[in-house]
């Protein structure tokens, strides 16, 4: 895929319409059509519905039945082919006990509802040769609210979230479904009047949404079970949990997960936290071939404070005899990345060794709120 279209929905090989309906089955019609039209013209390789059960009822016998429906008429209408929905991508709403029901009336049903429609996006959202466009016109105010939501918290930069906007006189028109590309007349509800089907204006409005999906580890979206785990998820991704320093077990705790790390590389980051906590500056890399030797008596100094052992340091320390280096500097810095990734992912943002320049001068220094560091 070229770079230049690497964000346009249109271009991805495999395009996905997930809908929520209520006993509106035209709403999808409407939505294709405007879709056709829209700025990214974008023509669905699949469609998959979330609906009532009486909702589901309505979909087949409107857009599936044997005088064609309204679906296919479309479909051969505007000269499209190749669009994968049929019955079984109708997907009726169900409880937590995985029984279809017809409405949502009890908060069990309320989160089963939202579990059901994250899933979903979640599913939809997964392969990279994909893009997502979900339409909230239909069904229940809920419904249209937890599908904007799991957008926001999987969508990539090709997905979209949108609503259809129809005319008045033809807005919930039970003889009304798109605009046809011939002439083609229906009556006003009242029997008073005689409308234009081919003139009526049906416009896409999209909705912008705010995507999360960077801000959340990937290995936590895979273990989330249900709506609500995510939510947590998410909230925790936007917090600074305390760092905890386990001196003993040469170890960093955050939140729930204990960060193991090697003796020199434990020691360097116990040094910067020591920087950050009595006020110092970050450090300032040593030139090539100009070790620094306070630097490294500061080392010294923290590696006897909290390890009596010298056999696992003798490298490590003899390394650094002449003064420290730049190179050991990388090498620490490198290895705390590696491990805090390993167990925090996108989260161990907060917790690296950060770059910081300015009028020319090249510093190390963590970022963190002295206030959360608590060592053990």
């Amino acid at each position: 895929m070229n770079q230049e279209h690497l964000n346009q929905p249109q271009q991805y090989s495999k395009r996905i319409l997930y809908a929520v309906l209520g006993l509106s089955p035209q709403i999808l019609t409407e939505t294709l059509y405007a879709l056709l039209k829209s700025r990214e013209s974008f023509i669905p390789t699949e469609i998959h519905v979330l609906t009532t059960t009486k909702g589901a009822q309505h979909c087949k016998l409107a857009l599936f039945n044997e005088n064609g429906g309204w679906f296919h008429r479309f479909c051969q209408d505007y000269d499209i082919d190749g669009i994968e929905f049929n019955e079984n991508h109708i997907h009726t709403l169900q409880n937590e006990h995985g029984i279809n029901i017809d409405d949502i009336r009890t908060p069990e049903e309320n989160t089963a509802v939202a579990n059901q429609i994250s899933q979903h996006i979640r599913s939809f959202t997964s392969t990279a040769d994909s893009a997502l466009h979900v339409s909230i016109a239909g069904g229940r105010k809920t419904m249209g609210f937890y599908a904007g939501y799991a957008l926001s918290m999987f969508g990539r930069e090709q997905d979209r979230l949108s609503h259809v906007l129809v005319e008045p006189q033809f807005e919930g028109h039970p003889n009304f479904f798109y605009p046809t590309p011939y002439s083609s007349v229906i009556r006003t509800r009242d029997q008073q009047e005689i409308l234009e089907v081919r003139d009526a204006k049906v416009d896409l409005a999209y909705l912008p949404i705010v995507r999360m999906r960077h801000a959340i580890d990937e290995k936590l979206i895979e273990q989330a079970h249900d709506f609500n785990s995510m939510v947590m998820y998410l909230q925790r991704s936007f917090e600074q949990p305390n760092l905890v320093v386990l001196t003993k077990q040469r170890s960093l705790q955050v939140g729930d997960r204990i960060i193991k790390l090697s003796p020199a590389n434990f020691v360097f980051y116990y040094w910067m936290l020591d920087r950050l906590i009595n006020n110092k500056p970050g450090i300032q890399i040593p030139q090539d071939g100009h070790p620094d030797p306070e630097y490294r008596d500061e080392y010294y100094a923290i590696k006897n404070r909290i390890i009596d052992e010298m056999r696992d340091m003798d490298r490590t320390l003899d390394s650094i005899k002449n003064g420290m280096t730049k190179e050991f500097i990388a090498q620490r810095k490198t290895g705390i990345k590696e491990a805090l990734t390993k167990v925090l992912g996108i989260n161990a943002e907060h917790y690296l060794i950060q770059d910081e320049k300015s009028d020319r001068i090249n510093q190390h220094r963590l970022m963190l709120d002295p206030k959360k560091i608590k060592i053990t």
